[in-house]
């Protein structure tokens, strides 16, 4: 029997005083199952090698691209701004495509959904605990391709330069907004087949061309830079970059002061976040409406 043919009216949405409790008994064990799915898929050293050689094996391309392209050595400003914007990217299409890829996994691959549904608490609190496992992975494999590049391409990051309180802040902001998307297309996932898994890599390749994580937004077309000032990755790529380096990589941005771009951050997070959350939410009821939540779509 489909979910939505089942009488679960406490699943209608979250409770406003739901406990905190109540939330970590579904969050832990999600968290716990999510890095076991990571990492358990192997033994140790294999699960180490492939962690490490990942994201050095996409870091090279953008280093023989940048090499190619300027013909001059990596320890410029230039690559520095580029080398971190392409490893700090990574956290944003790992939230994304490990939110959303969940659905399809526990729907279609281990046909578990309807059990998961009706043993939690909400179906929120299970996907950002099984988020949490791919977060400590990407962040494992960001410090290793920050390391390789500080080590072997002379990296120009110095940490003692950081402005620390201010790219953590920064940070923080620009995971609510990805978690917040991440949800929506988790949403997205509920009421289409499987193919529209590739939804989430199609998402995140755009943002990382519109949003300056690679080149600057000022090479964008004027009506491509509009919209992306209106994302908050955009803001979050730059405060990330003020953070590290003490400036950005765009001249569009940069007669703004740090503060008015951690404002613009804040604002377009709540915004996008108050979105993603409705998506999610819509979503959810009209699987439930439609009986399809737990519908397989493989043929």
């Amino acid at each position: 029997m489909a979910i939505g043919e089942v009488s679960i009216e406490k699943k209608e949405g979250p409770r406003p005083c739901q406990s905190f409790r109540e939330a970590w008994r579904s969050f832990a064990p999600a968290a716990w199952l999510g890095w076991q799915i990571e990492s358990n898929w192997t033994d140790l050293f294999t699960f180490s090698v492939f962690t490490l050689v990942r994201p050095l094996s996409g870091a090279l391309i953008v280093v023989v691209m940048y090499l190619v392209a300027t013909r001059t050595n990596t320890q410029t400003d230039l690559f520095a701004q580029i080398y971190t914007g392409n490893a700090l990217f990574t956290y944003l299409g790992g939230v994304l495509f490990g939110m959303s890829w969940v659905i399809h996994e526990d729907r279609e691959h281990y046909e578990m959904i309807r059990y998961v549904y009706i043993g939690t608490s909400h179906l929120y609190w299970y996907l950002l605990g099984r988020a949490v496992a791919k977060f400590l992975v990407t962040t494992l494999s960001i410090v290793i391709l920050l390391a390789a590049g500080k080590l072997a391409l002379g990296l120009r990051l110095y940490w003692a330069t950081i402005d620390w309180p201010y790219f953590l802040t920064a940070f923080t902001l620009g995971i609510i907004s990805a978690t917040g998307l991440g949800l929506a297309l988790a949403g997205w996932m509920m009421i289409t087949a499987r193919q529209a898994g590739m939804v989430s890599e199609v998402a995140a390749g755009v943002f990382y061309l519109a949003c300056g994580f690679l080149f600057p937004i000022d090479i964008l077309p004027h009506w491509v830079q509009a919209v992306a000032r209106w994302v908050p990755f955009t803001w979050w790529n730059e405060g990330m970059k003020r953070g590290l380096f003490g400036h950005g990589n765009s001249q569009a941005l940069a007669g703004l002061s740090n503060g008015t771009i951690l404002n613009w951050l804040a604002l377009s997070t709540v915004v996008f976040g108050v979105l993603s959350f409705a998506a999610f939410f819509g979503a959810e009821r009209l699987a439930k409406r439609r009986g399809i939540l737990d519908q397989l779509t493989s043929f």
